[in-house]
């Protein structure tokens, strides 16, 4: 069975899907980046994990802090992401802020009144800072991690970055689903100006031999090459290369190929001419409406493909091929 055409089927078929995901991500990606929806969506999160009280707003004092500013990539645009190192080191600094004392001198020379902070040593300003801390769910918090350390500011320090990062999972969990319903959008978009129609794309696949062999070599290279989805560097040379390397069961008059319409000189005409020719195709064919129906729900299947994301289909395609080298090598 798995010497069988059914196993590369299913490999071409994921590839050619986690390529789709992977334009439509680089088009939300690029949205989202104009409107900054990422960055205030972590932002939002953090307010809820951080708080604050009537007196302190511990959100703005971490956004405040200068190695968090030093983040944003424009002035006045709020950082999208946030290392669990920085994360970790500034709630340290913030923390110690509340430990230390702050007088108010007049400088001898020049008769100006100079704000000062009083530093201790680095250990008994983090502890005196928890102790000044407002109550809140914040401190309870931060008061255990300390316990729990045996007051070592390392292990401390280390539990408040696991704490940051388990609840970064849940910040990522949280906007894949909140970009779920613009993902499907843009896929159902993009499928039909780019005519990704699952049906034909599966049936492309099926039966056509040479084909399917040819994207297979290409994902087994794309397996080889990315060990994992943050080492991509999508761009517009990324799909051009694979578009122009193979022969993608995609695009307009990918149908009628070797049809009436070829031989009507669709090759010579423009983009508006040749819609107006398959336009005409389609309705001139037998079942005209029936095909055109099956076409839409074609389009359809492959906007809710997309909304799985590109890691779900960058992690199927890994256990796939690795599924195919195993029983090679068995074989």
């Amino acid at each position: 069975m798995f010497n069988s055409p059914i196993l590369d089927f299913s490999i071409s078929l994921i590839f050619l899907f986690l390529l789709f995901s992977l334009l439509v991500s680089w088009i939300m990606e690029f949205i989202a980046s104009r409107f900054n929806r990422k960055g205030r969506h972590l932002k939002k999160m953090l307010y809820a994990l951080l708080g604050g009280d009537e007196t302190i707003n511990w959100t703005s004092r971490l956004y405040n802090h200068p190695l968090i500013e030093s983040l944003s990539v424009k002035y006045n645009r709020i950082t999208s992401y946030i290392p669990e190192d920085t994360f970790a080191e500034v709630i340290n600094d913030l923390i110690v802020e509340e430990g230390r004392e702050y007088t108010i001198k007049q400088d001898p020379d020049t008769r100006e009144y100079v704000y000062k902070e009083e530093k201790g040593k680095y250990d008994e300003d983090l502890k005196k800072g928890l102790i000044n801390m407002h109550d809140s769910d914040l401190k309870r918090t931060l008061q255990m991690f300390y316990d729990q350390s045996g007051e070592e500011i390392g292990e401390f320090t280390l539990s408040v970055k696991n704490w940051y990062k388990d609840y970064m999972d849940r910040v990522n969990h949280t906007y894949g689903r909140k970009i779920r319903k613009p993902l499907i959008i843009i896929g159902c978009t993009i499928a039909l100006f780019f005519n990704v129609d699952f049906f034909h794309i599966t049936n492309r696949l099926w039966v056509d031999a040479n084909l399917r062999e040819s994207i297979v070599v290409a994902a087994e290279s794309f397996h080889d090459k990315y060990a994992d989805i943050n080492s991509l560097e999508l761009s517009k040379k990324f799909f051009k290369d694979y578009e122009n390397s193979l022969d993608l069961p995609i695009g307009w008059g990918e149908e009628v190929k070797k049809t009436e319409v070829v031989e009507q000189g669709y090759y010579e005409k423009n983009m508006f001419q040749r819609g107006g020719m398959i336009i005409s195709y389609y309705l001139h064919a037998d079942s005209s409406w029936w095909l055109i129906l099956i076409k839409l729900m074609g389009f359809l299947a492959s906007g809710f493909i997309v909304a799985f994301g590109a890691p779900f289909w960058f992690d199927l395609l890994k256990k796939a091929v690795s599924f195919k080298k195993i029983v090679k090598s068995k074989s």
